[in-house]
């Protein structure tokens, strides 16, 4: 199977505190379990509606959030499996979110976010992307060029 274009989730998510982030990445799982990133995005929950007026949130609200941000062209061979995995942090290689609703540039500790992630008939999170179906050029290794 081939994704071609923009992989998006549309999650349902409520939290303990006042700010989290929530982190979602595309992997290529080979047939032997060893994983692949293809791609990753996040989105710090305080700009789920406005990047220029954020918003913090309300303990056990449940809030619908859309991660965008992943564009792709990857080919998944048979016996790949596709892995989406969503967590609330990829430190170090995102900022931390100390949770308190605060400056984190300033802060030094906060606390645990609990995040409840919500999949039921009124409340259902998904992930959406384009699969390609037309035909899939695969690369020849440089001996099957000589034959």
């Amino acid at each position: 199977m081939a994704l071609v274009g923009d992989v998006e989730a549309t999650l349902f998510v409520s939290t303990n505190v006042k700010d989290t982030d929530i982190h979602m990445k595309l992997a290529d799982v080979y047939p032997d379990g060893t994983a692949f990133n293809v791609a990753e995005t996040c989105l710090r929950l305080r700009y789920r509606d406005s990047l220029s007026e954020p918003t913090l949130l309300e303990r056990g609200t449940i809030y619908a959030i859309k991660l965008k941000g992943i564009t792709t062209a990857n080919y998944f061979a048979p016996g790949h499996q596709i892995r989406i995995e969503i967590a609330g942090s990829n430190f170090p290689l995102a900022d931390r979110n100390w949770n308190t609703g605060g400056d984190n540039s300033e802060e030094t500790s906060g606390p645990v976010a609990e995040v409840t992630l919500y999949h039921d008939a009124s409340h259902q999170s998904r992930i959406s992307y384009r699969q390609y179906r037309g035909a899939v050029h695969r690369r020849r290794a440089p001996s099957d060029l000589l034959q």
